[in-house]
């Protein structure tokens, strides 16, 4: 990043002061020098305010950078041009502040804002007015955060004079916090630490090899001379593993081998059991076969006899049929009776009703004779 010219007003001891860098590009260096509390400081304070918000070292806040000689009129900003890989940015940032109010005789508090104008990739101009969208623009753009470019592009001048009177002690110390270097020396305390754990660790392991060492139990006298290194101990005890690793490994093949011809026999048992098994089945089978033929005369006769039950079973049904239409006979003949004395009884009434029926037709004239009596009696009775 190369400055090209900073404004700032109302900012520190500056009513309206511009410090252009184009001056000193031909120079290879330049100073900028001052009695204290000129404002030195306060041109580092307004470049990290402009690009983050906050001043160089954060040892101030922003809004106490307003000028104590600012009328509530006046406002407080800073703009910032700078040069950064051939492209040219333009960001000017106010901090919150109380001015007077635009309506009445009051005051009112004015937020913070800002403003980055720069060019894209086509030339077109362009313009953030959000805090935080401007905030991650410069930190992606300078790849800093305000700590980090305090730290690096910035030396505090109060810093750098204690660095310059101080003993090595002092000036390690200074530089560490002037340069943030307080993780890398935590890191190196922290390798210290775990290499002074390691050494205990190994040093303990060592005991208990040692320890091993005198337990081990070998035919093998070297392998228990505690007088002897511990890495050569244990090389020749690794040894001593490799061919024991070796012996075991012989002695798995052979029992693996021998364990695949056990298997081999037990299947060859298991046929010829099987085959005996069958054997034996088919001797029971034929000892079984010779008995039913035995009895076979038995068998025949039970089949005779079995054939009469069938057809004695076939003229049961006829048998019953038969007793069936005997008992319907009687049953006819029963009624053929009764109907046959119904008849005889209806002969007789119809013959007393024929001799009735002659009476009255014998009686019929005197019937009519006194009817014709009773009807002159009427006419008497009416008179």
């Amino acid at each position: 990043m190369k400055p090209i010219k900073l404004r700032m007003k109302n900012f520190g001891p500056y009513v309206d002061e511009t410090v252009d860098f184009s001056a000193f590009f031909d120079a290879a260096v330049f100073l900028i020098s001052g009695k204290t509390g000129t404002g030195k400081t306060t041109i580092f304070d307004a470049m990290c305010f402009a690009l983050f918000g906050q001043t160089s070292g954060n040892e101030r806040d922003a809004q106490e950078m307003r000028s104590d000689f600012a009328s509530d009129q006046d406002l407080t900003e800073v703009m910032f041009e700078f040069e950064d890989q051939q492209k040219t940015y333009q960001i000017t940032r106010s901090p919150k502040q109380t001015v007077a109010s635009k309506r009445g005789n009051g005051q009112t508090e004015r937020a913070a804002k800002v403003s980055l104008i720069y060019r894209d990739v086509s030339g077109e101009k362009r313009e953030i007015d959000k805090i935080n969208q401007a905030n991650q623009f410069i930190s992606d753009l300078l790849n800093l955060t305000a700590e980090q470019f305090s730290q690096i592009v910035i030396l505090p001048q109060g810093q750098f004079r204690n660095f310059l009177s101080a003993d090595s002690n002092s000036k390690e110390t200074v530089l560490r916090e002037l340069f943030g270097t307080e993780f890398y020396q935590r890191f190196v305390d922290s390798i210290k630490e775990r290499n002074k754990e390691r050494q205990a660790a190994t040093k303990q392991q060592l005991e208990h090899l040692h320890e091993l060492q005198k337990n081990v139990q070998v035919d093998k006298p070297e392998l228990v001379d505690l007088n002897r290194p511990v890495p050569d101990w244990l090389e020749q005890l690794a040894l001593e593993l490799k061919k024991q690793r070796a012996l075991i490994a012989k002695y798995q093949a052979e029992y693996q081998e021998n364990d695949q011809q056990k298997t081999k026999l037990d299947r060859l048992f298991q046929t010829q059991q099987s085959l005996l098994d069958d054997q034996n089945k088919l001797a029971e089978y034929q000892k079984q076969a010779q008995g039913l033929e035995n009895q076979k005369p038995q068998f025949d006769q039970l089949q005779v006899q079995l054939q009469e039950l069938e057809w004695a079973n076939k003229q049961q049904a006829t048998l019953k049929d038969y007793t069936d239409a005997a008992d319907l006979t009687e049953r006819l003949k029963a009624k053929q009776e009764s109907e046959t004395k119904k008849q005889a009884t209806l002969q007789q009434e119809l013959a007393q009703n024929k001799i009735q029926q002659k009476h009255l037709t014998e009686i019929e004239p005197q019937i009519e004779k006194y009817q014709g009596q009773i009807e002159r009696l009427k006419d008497k009775v009416a008179l």
